[in-house]
């Protein structure tokens, strides 16, 4: 198992129409096709590429995977705020453990808020 992540800030390049421009589109490709390199050099058998909020929420999202998709050959899934949340409290709960008792996970992105909250390894509530 390996966790590789990268800041992009996407959201930082998203216009007025709420369109990621091609910066954003270059940035997020070169960090795929780079993740993708990652994961053959490891070996791994399962690869779970998504994205979130900028992706989710930006005007032309099925452009970008598409545009991805074509140059890298990984085709990005988009997860919904409350799967992102659900994900992030599993996340926490794995990090913190049992004996933490109930958690409630805030997670500030650079383009959305996710609410968690829960006693065992799945949420309560997730928004």
């Amino acid at each position: 198992m390996s966790n590789w992540r990268t800041p992009l800030r996407l959201v930082e390049l998203i216009d007025d129409s709420g369109a990621i421009g091609d910066k954003g589109r270059n940035k997020l490709t070169a960090a795929v096709a780079e993740a993708a390199e990652l994961t053959d050099q490891l070996g791994c058998v399962e690869v779970m590429p998504f994205a979130t909020s900028a992706v989710r929420s930006a005007t032309n999202s099925e452009e970008i995977l598409d545009h991805v998709e074509k140059e890298t050959g990984v085709r990005l899934q988009i997860l919904s705020g409350e799967e992102e949340a659900r994900l992030t409290f599993l996340a926490v709960r794995r990090w913190y453990g049992w004996s933490a008792g109930r958690i409630t996970n805030l997670d500030i992105g650079g383009g959305s808020l996710e609410i968690s909250s829960g006693s065992d390894e799945d949420p309560d509530l997730a928004f």
